[in-house]
């Protein structure tokens, strides 16, 4: 299931507690030296700084390829066509993702990151455009188009099981608020439905953790308990749907005179 394997992961996670140990001084330099010979990792790995302008870079690169695509070959074409490319798309970026760890061995790059996130942005796109042409914003929106927001959180939870990345849980987290709108228009069940999603995943991540309490899988599935309880707390707390309107709204307006204007 994980792209990465175990021992890789854990060579990591070795290096990172040496580099701690000698900045806390239980470790001097000649034992820090020997033991780094000795967890030599052959994953690519580089700085905060350079992970982020790699993840804008590539943001932007196919974001630009798309938009060129879809102006060059379909500017008068259906809205269902344009979905339909959006999908493959999100195919293709979704494909480049896997082919940059596997044969690159790119582990938290920025690069891998970004082609992740597009395949998922993609694909989002393309089943709104292709299944569900037209406003998606509706007051009233036909109930099958809960569709995309499920597909989108299940596709975010296959990309932090199979890549680890731990925004892309809080990603279909976020899916999952938009879910109870399709179901039913009352806000107090709404907010009921949402946290007992996060329960539910809650309960599920602890059941697993309970097995990885010492290796290299702990801190991110600490991080996820976290983000669930979070969660849970927002759903029973706090006016979800507000923050809802607030998202969606603008979209609304954007949409509107998008389509004022063709």
């Amino acid at each position: 299931m994980r792209l990465y394997s175990a021992s890789s992961e854990e060579t990591l996670r070795a290096r990172k507690l040496l580099r701690d140990w000698v900045g806390e001084g239980f470790l001097t330099k000649a034992q820090y030296q020997l033991l780094e010979q000795e967890t030599v990792s052959d994953l690519r790995t580089t700085n905060i700084f350079l992970r982020l302008v790699f993840f804008l870079f590539t943001l932007i690169i196919v974001g630009a390829a798309a938009g060129l695509f879809f102006v060059v070959f379909l500017s008068r074409q259906s809205e269902q066509t344009a979905g339909v490319f959006s999908l493959i798309f999100a195919a293709v970026c979704y494909a480049a993702a896997e082919v940059a760890v596997s044969q690159s061995r790119l582990y938290r790059y920025g690069i891998e990151e970004a082609l992740a996130v597009c395949s998922v942005g993609f694909l989002c796109a393309g089943l709104q455009a292709a299944v569900f042409s037209g406003n998606p914003f509706s007051p009233r929106p036909d109930a099958a188009q809960f569709l995309m927001p499920a597909a989108g959180a299940v596709f975010s939870l296959w990309i932090w099981r199979r890549f680890g990345f731990s925004y892309a849980f809080l990603a279909a987290m976020i899916f999952v608020l938009f879910l109870p709108g399709y179901w039913t228009s009352s806000h107090s069940a709404q907010h009921l439905i949402v946290a007992l999603v996060y329960a539910t995943g809650l309960a599920s991540v602890a059941a697993v953790r309970s097995r990885h309490r010492f290796d290299y899988l702990d801190a991110g599935y600490s991080l996820v308990e976290a983000m669930l309880w979070l969660g849970i707390y927002l759903a029973i707390n706090l006016q979800l749907s507000s923050l809802k309107s607030f998202l969606v709204e603008p979209a609304r307006l954007v949409v509107g005179r998008h389509s004022g204007h063709l």
